[in-house]
């Protein structure tokens, strides 16, 4: 009865279990510890306008990659971003001293976010469910 037991306790690891692991910490770990570090540097406005720059910084992750070409379609998505760099810029005057350092913070956990959205498809994990990429 014992052995059994301990048969029923063994778990069976995915074969990229680190990565896996790695991919928590990056999203679920050190996103969020950024994302608060930014938002006491700036206001949360605009921390968020630095958020809205995940889609652009994810085409480019995923092309500098090889993983997702760059194409003209995607290419319009820089465009629309041009909004939110130039809402930025133009309101740093209004912001807060030294809220540059929350929008660069921002800047990296956005990043981070970036990295997970293209390496956590299930495509890159085939011995993986999808759901326990989010676990």
């Amino acid at each position: 009865m014992l052995t059994t037991d301990r048969a029923f306790l063994r778990v069976r690891w995915p074969q990229r279990s680190l990565a896996v692991i790695v991919l928590g910490l990056c999203f679920f770990g050190l996103f969020f510890v950024l994302y608060n570090i930014a938002v006491s540097y700036t206001t949360a406005a605009r921390a968020s306008l630095a958020l809205s720059t995940l889609p652009l910084q994810t085409m480019i992750v995923g092309a500098l990659l090889g993983i997702e070409p760059l194409t003209g379609r995607k290419m319009g998505v820089c465009v629309a971003v041009l909004g939110v760099f130039a809402a930025l810029a133009f309101g740093l005057s209004a912001a807060p001293s030294g809220a540059w350092r929350g929008e660069l913070i921002m800047t990296g956990a956005v990043l981070c976010m970036a990295f997970y959205n293209v390496w956590s498809r299930a495509g890159h994990f085939p011995n993986c469910r999808p759901m326990s990429l989010l676990g």
